[in-house]
């Protein structure tokens, strides 16, 4: 197992009652990286999201839209989606740190690096109905074993039991949204989350 396995979260695509203060929280209880993913928002959505984010913890905020944005707030960095990278369309992406893939042919084809990248569904999606896994774990622990280029962070499906399973098969980290943002108590799920990623 990854003695510094990271535990990332993503937000949901539609604004939550109170999101922004629960962000804050979520870095105070330890959260190092947060993705900023809501692709339905607008620019100006996304900037007061950022605008209500301490600015002490915008530093690990990394965005997958409207990426101008890195040019008024001090930010992590930039996710490039899976169809632009496909489509070699980077142009106004600055500062990219990771990316999406879907299959493992992919990453082993890729001439970039990254920072990491997520590889999804792992387990069966909690926040989006129907996605399910299509690669078994002992694949994935033999391409880890021989083939990963850059660290790999397992994107769905992640819970209590899944992250354990992820850290046994070798991802460098898991990330979540449904377990995390479905829950009735978001701050006390990521902690419940973190200790088992820490341990």
């Amino acid at each position: 197992m990854l003695l510094d396995f990271k535990l990332i979260v993503i937000t949901p695509e539609k604004d939550m009652a109170g999101e922004a203060g629960i962000v804050n929280r979520l870095f105070e209880a330890g959260l190092q990286t947060l993705h900023v993913r809501k692709p339905n928002h607008t620019r100006q959505e996304i900037k007061n999201l950022l605008s209500e984010i301490h600015e002490n913890f915008r530093h690990r905020v990394v965005l997958h839209q409207h990426y101008e944005l890195l040019n008024e707030y001090d930010l992590k960095g930039s996710h490039l989606p899976e169809n632009r990278r496909i489509e070699g369309d980077t142009g106004g992406i600055k500062n990219i740190v990771s990316t999406s893939f879907h299959k493992l042919a992919d990453i082993t084809r890729e001439k970039r690096t990254f920072e990491y990248a997520f590889f999804s569904p792992v387990f069966r999606s909690i926040s989006k109905k129907g996605h399910e896994s299509s690669v078994d774990l002992a694949t994935l622990k033999k391409f880890f074993q021989s083939q990963a280029p850059f660290p790999i962070i397992a994107l769905g499906g992640i819970n209590e039991e899944t992250i354990v399973l992820a850290k046994e098969t070798g991802f460098y980290g898991a990330a979540c949204i449904g377990h995390v943002w479905e829950n009735s108590d978001p701050i006390a799920q990521f902690k419940k989350l973190q200790k088992i990623a820490t341990n």
